[in-house]
């Protein structure tokens, strides 16, 4: 049963009591009918965000903030806010918007969605193929979702943490369609690691199917090939016992003998002093790589090696 919070959750409940009520629904589909269950599921999505919207103000999640009244609100006669317009408002009002990897999961979602919605689609058989795809889509997006409700968000949701966790736990007891798709993949995995690809295990689906992919020294790509999980870690060579070994945010010590490396150091080391400064840290120098060297013409793709965000540069 859903608690009302005692103070602004009071205004916010009917959109997350909604939500939560798209998710339970999106998670008993999945077997059964797949194709509801990514509509239903996205549009929890967009529900979790409106919400956090309204905490600000009621009609922030509105479209045309200045036509909307609360009368309107309560008859749903407004043209609400999607995806993209949401992420902007949080990010400009609220400093807690998405980030760039949340955002591009969440719109995956939403373009599938969109096909679901407006054209028929013979995807959504009920083979096992699909079912992998799908819930590996969603446990994805779940990931990201979980954490930014209990964690950035925490204030808006406080109220809920209880039916977010009774959720999560449902869906990560769905977690055999992914043993089953690993058990599927596995000699792609061992292809791949006698290539030299390094795997480890996902964060996310606990399985052994992380791959690191180097993509411009240091910045090595990892993607799970099971769930989809992905994201990117600095790969580094300790200069004291010469193992190599991954590096994420935060302090950077060797995996092997504990050796601590000031950030400035590898800063110098791999970074040109002509490269742009990261518009997302705000680092006072320069800390960007460019990974787009055979890409788009005039489209550059850069990656921070503090904040460990991506940007384009056109």
């Amino acid at each position: 049963m859903l608690i009302k919070s005692d103070h602004k959750g009071r205004s916010i409940y009917p959109v997350v009591k909604n939500a939560i009520d798209f998710l339970n629904t999106s998670i008993k589909q999945l077997e059964e009918n797949p194709k509801y269950s990514m509509i239903n599921f996205y549009s929890a999505i967009e529900l979790c965000l409106k919400a956090r919207l309204m905490d600000e103000h009621w009609s922030l999640i509105s479209v045309n903030i200045d036509k909307i009244s609360q009368e309107k609100l309560k008859r749903g006669d407004f043209h609400s806010v999607g995806l993209e317009q949401a992420r902007e408002r949080l990010g400009n009002l609220t400093g807690q918007g998405l980030e760039e990897n949340e955002y591009k999961c969440f719109d995956s979602l939403r373009i599938e969605r969109n096909k679901l919605v407006h054209f028929y689609s013979t995807d959504f058989e009920k083979s096992k193929e699909n079912l992998f795809e799908y819930h590996s889509k969603q446990l994805t997006a779940w990931y990201y979702l979980y954490h930014i409700l209990i964690d950035r968000w925490d204030e808006t949701f406080r109220a809920f943490f209880a039916n977010i966790e009774e959720l999560n736990r449902i869906m990560y007891s769905k977690k055999e369609f992914l043993r089953a798709k690993y058990k599927t993949i596995l000699p792609d995995i061992e292809m791949l690691k006698k290539k030299g690809v390094h795997f480890g295990d996902c964060q996310e689906c606990d399985l052994e199917s992380l791959g690191v992919f180097v993509k411009e020294t240091p910045v090595a790509e990892y993607e799970c090939l099971v769930c989809g999980f992905e994201g990117f870690y600095l790969k580094l060579e300790c200069e004291k016992c010469n193992a190599n070994y991954f590096h994420s945010v935060g302090d950077i010590k060797c995996t092997n003998c504990d050796n601590e490396v000031e950030f400035e150091e590898i800063r110098e080391k791999y970074i040109s002093p002509n490269s742009p400064l990261c518009n997302s840290c705000c680092h006072p120098k320069p800390t960007t790589i460019n990974l787009s060297k055979d890409e788009v013409e005039f489209i550059e793709d850069w990656f921070c090696i503090n904040c460990f965000q991506r940007f384009s540069r056109y």
